[in-house]
C-alpha cells in the first residue's frame, strides 16, 4: 500500500498539544538548545545553501538535515512518532502530505508570525504549516517544432488533431489532474480529461525527464511541466518555451514544526527564516518559485501578473480515489 495512503488510514486518537508561539526570547532558548534538525525533499545542494544562510543569522545553532524522498520521509516520521522518539524538528514536503501529517498529529500548531504575509490558500488554516515554494504547472513546448501561431493558449487547444500522438505527459502524477477537476468543475473537467487521454499521449515518469525529451525533439510539447524547470533549460539555450494557463496549478510545498520537536525554539527560528522575506529571497535565488507574495521570482515572469491555484486541503483525504481515477482515465488501470 502506498505509504501516503497508509498514513491517511492510520489517522486516529487525539492530537498532541500545540506548540506555543515564538517570542523574541526564543533566540536565547534556541541557542541553549544548540541544534535544529530538518527533514526535507529539497535537493542536498539547495538544503545546504539555505541552512548556510540560516547559520549566518544564528551562528550558535548547529544544523542537521536529511534529504529523503517523500515516501521515506513519511515512513520515518511515522515510525519516530509511534515510538515517541521524534528526531525531526522541521519538515518540508508537498502540501497534501503536510495535510496528512497534520491529521496524524505529527505536525505541531505554531502561530508563525511570517504567515501573515501569505494568502489563505498558501498556508494551513489550522496553523500547522506555511508555504515554502511552489512548482507551477505550465504547457511546455519545443520552439523549433511548434510554430508561433500553433502554440497552445489553453488546455483545450491540446485537443486539436495536430497534437494527437505528439504530446508527452507524466503518467504517475495525479495532482495536476485533481487540480484541473477543481478548477474546471468535476463534470467539465472529466469530459476534458477523457478527450485528452484519447490524444494518444506519450507517457514518461518525471517532469524533468519529459522537459529534456521535449527539448531534444522527442515530441513537440508536454501537457504540463514546471515553469522554473523550463526556465533552467531556456538559460542553457535549449529550444524550450512555456505557456501559463490561468489559474496555474501550484504544487505547493509547505514547512512546519513537528509536534514533538526536540529543539522547538530552534525549530521556530528555522521556520520563520524559511518563510521570511530573507529566506524566500534565498528560495527565489535558487530558481524555485517563492510563495511569499512580496518576494519576486527569478526571473520575475515566473509569477508576475499570474494567478495561482493550490489544491484544497480536503483533497488529501480523497487521495486514493483521485489517483485511481487518474490512472483509469489515462492509463486504463482499475
Amino acid at each position: 500500500m502506498n505509504i501516503i495512503i497508509l498514513l491517511f488510514f492510520m489517522i486516529c486518537g487525539l492530537l498532541p498539544a500545540p506548540v506555543e508561539a515564538a517570542s523574541p526570547q526564543t533566540i536565547k532558548a534556541a541557542e541553549q538548545e544548540g541544534k535544529v534538525v530538518y527533514y526535507t525533499t529539497m535537493s542536498v545542494q539547495e538544503t545546504d545553501r539555505i541552512l548556510r544562510e540560516f547559520k549566518k543569522k544564528y551562528p550558535r545553532i548547529a544544523t542537521e538535515s536529511f534529504r529523503i524522498t517523500k515516501e521515506r520521509l513519511v515512513a520515518r516520521l511515522l515510525a519516530e512518532d509511534a515510538a515517541q522518539r521524534t528526531a525531526a524538528d522541521v519538515v518540508s514536503v508537498n502540501d497534501m502530505v503536510m495535510e496528512l501529517l497534520r491529521l496524524r498529529g505529527v505536525l505541531g500548531k505554531y502561530d508563525n508570525p511570517e504567515a501573515a504575509a501569505y494568502g489563505p490558500d498558501f498556508k494551513d488554516r489550522h496553523g500547522c504549516w506555511t508555504g515554502l515554494y511552489g512548482p507551477t504547472a505550465v504547457i511546455v513546448y519545443n520552439t523549433r517544432m511548434v510554430k508561433p501561431e500553433d502554440v497552445p493558449k489553453s488546455y483545450e487547444d491540446l485537443l486539436h488533431p495536430r497534437w494527437k500522438g505528439r504530446m508527452g505527459m507524466d503518467g504517475s502524477k495525479w495532482e495536476w489532474f485533481a487540480a484541473q477537476l477543481q478548477i474546471m468543475g468535476q463534470e467539465k473537467g472529466m469530459a476534458f480529461m477523457k478527450k485528452l487521454a484519447a490524444q494518444d499521449l506519450q507517457y514518461r515518469t518525471g517532469v524533468t525527464l519529459l522537459t529534456q525529451l521535449t527539448a531534444a525533439g522527442e515530441f513537440p510539447l508536454m501537457v504540463y511541466g514546471y515553469a522554473h524547470g523550463a526556465e533552467e533549460f531556456i538559460s542553457r539555450q535549449a529550444p524550450i518555451g512555456w505557456v501559463p494557463v490561468q489559474p496555474i496549478f501550484m504544487n505547493l510545498v509547505g514547512v512546519g514544526l513537528t509536534a514533538r520537536a526536540p529543539h522547538p525554539n530552534a525549530a521556530r527560528l528555522l521556520v520563520e527564516f524559511l518563510t521570511s522575506r530573507e529566506g524566500q529571497t534565498v528560495i527565489s535565488s535558487m530558481h524555485r518559485v517563492p510563495v511569499r507574495p512580496d518576494v519576486p521570482a527569478d526571473p520575475p515572469r515566473l509569477t508576475q501578473g499570474l494567478k495561482f491555484f493550490a489544491l484544497k486541503p480536503e483533497t488529501a483525504q480523497n487521495y486514493q480515489e483521485l489517483e485511481k481515477l487518474f490512472l483509469k482515465t489515462f492509463r486504463g488501470r482499475n
